[in-house]
């Protein structure tokens, strides 16, 4: 007797999908034009398709893994807080990255807090600490002597001031973007 062989062609095999990254943010319009001219200037220096915002949690659970009682933890978590008036009046330096300074910051500390604390999840997996620097980048560039000509010219248009009244689930689309998939109103 002999024996079948079988051939896989591996272009005909599918394989699961990676997980989808995803994470919670509060959108700033108000800050967009400051963000786009550095994006034109630097290169995409942050994700195109990702406006300017202050990161609540990073990584998130994407929208299809929230169940019923996770959507309506964080209506409801979101519902309990009053939206802040931001004003962004300074800007920060990490490594490689500029960014605007947000006041009040203890709001997006607190927020971040009772996400975490809810779910489970370490902002930006617990890279930077239990606490993450609450910031809006705007660029991110390897070259210190950049990043440092971007800080001094970005303080000359700040203020910025913003309502914040909603907080904005994103999640990849695909491996080239990112799309926004949940609204959640603050303080209503």
């Amino acid at each position: 007797m002999g024996r079948t062989l079988t051939i896989y062609d591996p272009r005909s095999m599918t394989r699961p999908a990676p997980p989808r990254r995803a994470g919670l943010i509060v959108p700033v319009p108000e800050a967009e034009r400051l963000l786009q001219e550095w994006r034109s200037r630097l290169g995409p220096t942050t994700e195109a398709d990702v406006p300017a915002h202050v990161t609540l949690m990073f990584p998130f659970l994407p929208l299809a893994a929230l169940d019923a009682a996770a959507l309506a933890d964080l209506t409801a978590l979101f519902q309990g807080m009053p939206g802040p008036t931001v004003t962004f009046a300074s800007v920060g330096l990490f490594p490689d990255v500029v960014y605007l300074e947000p006041e009040p910051r203890e709001w997006f500390v607190q927020a971040t807090l009772a996400l975490s604390a809810r779910f489970g999840i370490l902002p930006y997996s617990g890279l930077h600490g239990p606490t993450p620097t609450p910031h809006l980048t705007i660029a991110r560039h390897a070259d210190p002597a950049v990043l440092t000509t971007v800080a001094r010219e970005l303080e000359q248009a700040l203020p910025i001031g913003s309502e914040a009244p909603k907080v904005w689930l994103v999640e990849e689309a695909d491996a080239l973007g990112w799309t926004h998939t949940a609204t959640f109103s603050l303080g209503e």
